[in-house]
Parts: structure tokens; C-alpha cells; sequence
């Protein structure tokens, strides 16, 4: 992922449960992990994440202050 803007953003993918816990803080403080990252403005992160082999939806989203709710997130569909 690239950060184009001029501040920090994230990069969540996950379920339904991992957004509300980003979004509400109320998740502890944990190493990286696959499909989360923090990107500082102009800068480029990699994670490696392993879809489902089933189909579904998951959810990306960007938890800092006030980003969710403005619209930074998106579904992503496995087929």
C-alpha cells in the first residue's frame, strides 16, 4: 500500500469484529499482524495475508480519528 496523502493512515482487513474493535480502541496493543498496517504519509508498507478459501466478505478499513467514519473503508469480496 501507498500513501499518497500528507497525513498517516491505516490498513485493516478483517471481519466485522476486528473493524469494531479498531474503530471503538477497545482491542490491546499487539505486534504487526497480516492484513494490518499503519502507512506514514508518502511511504509504501507490505503485508502478506492468507483470503479464506471459501467465499465471503471482508472489510477494509482506516481506524485513526475520524477516517472510518468518513467513508475509508471499503468491502472486499473473496470469490
Amino acid at each position: 500500500m501507498h500513501n499518497a496523502d500528507p497525513i498517516d493512515h491505516e490498513f485493516i482487513l478483517g471481519d466485522d469484529e476486528v473493524q469494531r474493535v479498531h474503530e471503538e480502541g477497545t482491542e490491546a496493543h499487539h505486534p504487526a499482524r497480516p492484513g494490518e498496517m499503519s502507512v506514514a504519509p508518502g511511504e509504501t508498507s507490505v503485508t502478506i495475508y492468507t483470503f479464506p478459501t471459501v467465499p465471503t466478505t471482508l472489510l477494509l478499513g482506516c481506524h485513526l480519528p475520524g477516517h472510518y467514519g468518513y467513508g475509508m473503508r471499503a468491502d472486499v469480496r473473496v470469490a
